[in-house]
């Protein structure tokens, strides 16, 4: 029984952490260029639309699917903090029901996969408006947020497909 509770809190840390990693992707998916020149959300979408050189109705697309994404995560998000106060308190009971915590594990779960999913619906929605081109360039965008979470400690590395070819480390190389 202790082996499964370790491995649900195994598997929910994984989960919380790549939804971290990818709300996180989200909001600061910008370049270098964003770090030196911008704050918040507004600047970093500026960032973004002027280094995939949208158009103004590519713009106008990506404003609505952010605008749907915070609709569609605002209750998960505001859920996870009660689930996880719910979550210390049956820890810090001295008879601890592991079926409780269990339960309270996968609940956290299913919430954190909800806002995992969204973001990479989001993702998907935003690549779907773009050019090859510009695709190409959002992913490289994406890989390096990655690169960069996973240097500060925050992620771990999520290599992108396309991404050695990318970086001249294809095959025969």
């Amino acid at each position: 029984m202790k082996t499964r509770v370790l491995w649900l809190l195994l598997l929910l840390s994984v989960a919380f952490n790549l939804g971290v990693v990818g709300t996180v992707a989200y909001h600061r998916r910008g370049s270098h260029e964003e770090k030196q020149c911008a704050t918040g959300p507004a600047s970093s979408k500026a960032v973004l639309y002027k280094e995939l050189q949208l158009t103004p109705e590519q713009a106008r697309q990506m404003d609505r699917f952010r605008a749907d994404l915070q609709k569609r995560v605002e209750g998960s998000r505001a859920e996870m903090p009660r689930l996880r106060k719910a979550f210390l308190e049956l820890l810090a009971s001295p008879q601890s029901d592991h079926e409780a915590i269990s339960r309270k594990l996968a609940e956290m779960g299913r919430v954190q996969m909800q806002i995992q999913q969204a973001v990479v619906d989001h993702l998907l929605a935003e690549k779907g408006v773009l050019s090859p081109k510009q695709q190409s360039k959002f992913l490289e965008m994406l890989e390096r947020r990655f690169q960069r979470e996973d240097h500060q400690g925050t992620g771990a590395p999520l290599p992108l497909p396309g991404a050695a070819e990318r970086h001249g480390e294809g095959k025969g190389r």
